[in-house]
């Protein structure tokens, strides 16, 4: 049995341009069948794309939220990482030691001015 793409999509709450067009990246693995407009999924394969796709996306790795700044590290769908400061991309593309870096180098710079602010007063 085959499936439309669109209305697994729309099923699932998910995009379904976003879908398609990762279904027919992937028209091999998942056994896609594109005809004058429509795509569809074989039964077999709906599961396995549905998950493939949903994992792709980036996620949160880590967020540190203070009233001073904000960090997060955010995993890309390609396996690197952007650190993100303050809703800035500072370091985009990143492998682990590069986000191991940036994160010690930010923290250690929130330390020192923390320190400097409470001798301060």
């Amino acid at each position: 049995m085959w499936h439309h793409i669109k209305s697994v999509a729309e099923e699932r709450n998910l995009s379904p341009r976003k879908l398609v067009d990762f279904a027919l990246a992937n028209q091999e693995k998942y056994g896609v069948f594109h005809n004058i407009g429509e795509v569809l999924v074989n039964t077999f394969h709906v599961d396995k794309l549905i998950s493939d796709f949903v994992e792709q996306k980036d996620i949160i790795v880590s967020e540190i939220d203070n009233d001073n700044f904000k960090l997060v590290v955010m995993k890309k769908c390609n396996g690197k990482f952007d650190v993100i400061v303050d809703g800035v991309v500072r370091h985009p593309e990143c492998d682990n030691e590069a986000v191991i870096r940036a994160l010690a180098h930010y923290l250690n710079s929130f330390s020192y001015k923390l320190s400097k602010t409470e001798k301060a007063q």
